[in-house]
């Protein structure tokens, strides 16, 4: 039987497309191994039916997460009693020692875990401090220290599959660009810090340029922006011979279809968040919108990429600690970035791949 490797990593969206090279990498090297991952339901359509998965444990993040102690407890009973007694060797995708206490206590095997610092012994730990390293690099060195615990010290590919996810069910003119509205969102965090001010006036900017389909992404949380968005559009535009040229889909797809919208859009604009690194990882032309967030830690990494971010002292105000303090200066690192920026970013990557489709 081949190695039993458990993959710990549920929350947000990037940080699981950040750690979906795991599967790959492992598959690569183990072609026999059972992986195992526990998950929360929020990304389980990432990883459903993935065909380097063995197993899914599906715990309900919001629940998981939640303030309340007793409903974190039940998670965690329901967590653990889908997981294996023992395992050739646990991955913790989280740096909060937490994990890994909950798991010594009723799952043996080796555990590997990322952290900031050196500050217990439940497991063996793979420092990464914040804003030093990509955390899709941090993940890498989490897997890498695990596989020489298990003797496999050959290198290893390192790319997210997406292949198991299908393509989307809307039928939309193409070629379309997508513009996520709003600063993204997780079951832990609402993370309004990100939200760009200069949307709607870079839409008109970049209709003017590209005179094609847009389609608006977000969660159900920016439904309110994007109505606001949509109300200072209004009027502004007549819809071309094959229809309307802005589709709003913010809070009316699935993750899994979410996914495929974003396989077939010519580019993808939006802030630092789940599905720009979808985008990112997928080879879409992205481009990516920064402030309260670090370019170390969650820029993107492919070669049809652009990071977009202003020279302010502050920024980035957010530590990986799960927490965004308040902001003292009127959000400038989000507001000083202005919509010519990303208008000529856009126009250029739109450019370099289908010439012909700038303009009207």
């Amino acid at each position: 039987m081949g190695a039993r490797i458990l993959i710990v990593k549920l929350g947000a969206v990037g940080d699981v497309v950040y750690t979906m090279p795991m599967l790959n990498a492992v598959k690569f090297l183990l072609p026999d191994a059972r992986i195992s991952w526990i998950a929360g339901d929020s990304c389980v359509d990432l990883l459903q039916g993935h065909p380097a998965l063995s197993h899914l444990v599906v715990v309900d993040d919001g629940q998981f997460y939640a303030a309340s102690p007793l409903a974190r407890l039940k998670e965690v009973a329901k967590l653990l009693r889908g997981v294996e007694k023992s395992y050739d060797l646990i991955l913790i995708g989280h740096r909060d020692p937490a994990y890994a206490l909950a798991l010594r206590a009723f799952v043996r095997g080796p555990i590997y875990q990322v952290a900031r610092s050196r500050a217990n012994s439940l497991s063996t730990q793979v420092l990464v401090p914040p804003h030093s390293v990509h955390e899709g690099e941090a993940m890498r060195r989490l897997l890498r220290a695990g596989l020489d615990k298990l003797g496999h010290r050959d290198d290893f590919p390192w790319t997210a599959d997406f292949s198991h996810v299908g393509e989307p069910t809307q039928n939309l003119p193409s070629p379309f660009v997508i513009v996520h509205v709003g600063g993204g969102s997780n079951v832990k965090t609402r993370f309004e810090l990100k939200q760009w001010p200069h949307t709607s006036r870079f839409i008109v900017q970049l209709m003017n340029s590209w005179k094609h389909a847009i389609v608006l992404i977000g969660s159900p949380g920016e439904r309110a922006e994007a109505d606001r968005i949509l109300g200072q559009l209004a009027g502004r535009f007549e819809a071309s011979p094959e229809g309307s040229l802005i589709h709003d889909f913010v809070g009316k797809t699935s993750l899994r279809d979410l996914v495929g919208l974003i396989r077939s859009a010519r580019l993808f604009i939006g802030p630092d968040s789940g599905p720009l690194h979808i985008a990112d990882a997928l080879g879409i032309p992205a481009v990516g919108l920064y402030g309260p967030t670090s370019t170390v830690s969650w820029g993107l990494v492919g070669a049809s990429s652009r990071i977009l971010s202003e020279d302010v002292e502050c920024s980035p105000c957010y530590k990986d600690d799960g927490v965004f303090p308040p902001c003292p200066h009127a959000q400038k690192c989000m507001v000083n970035l202005s919509p010519d920026r990303v208008l000529a970013a856009s126009l250029q990557l739109l450019s370099a791949a289908a010439p012909h489709l700038r303009g009207a």
